[in-house]
């Protein structure tokens, strides 16, 4: 896909958001996805050891943000699912 990129951000204390650095590497944009899909899996194992239920919600997030990034990133495809 064309136009991905990966930015660099920092986030004032008013809540305006500045790009730093912006990068189409494929290597780092590869890296910054699976980083991304492990925190979230992650966090959805914390949900599940509070509330099962929302703990299965937010695996179906897991696993509706990883189809997505696969279609950005098909190099992603060829990795075993986080979920």
């Amino acid at each position: 896909m064309d136009g991905i990129a990966l930015h660099i951000t920092l986030e004032s204390a008013t809540g305006r958001i500045v790009t730093l650095a912006r990068t189409s590497d494929r290597r780092l944009l590869i890296d910054a996805a699976r980083a991304a899909l492990l925190e979230a899996a992650q966090r959805a194992t914390e949900f599940a050891e509070d509330d099962p239920f929302l703990g299965e919600i937010q695996r179906g997030e897991v696993r509706r943000l990883q189809k997505a990034m696969e279609l950005a990133i098909p190099e992603l495809r060829v990795t075993a699912g986080v979920m």
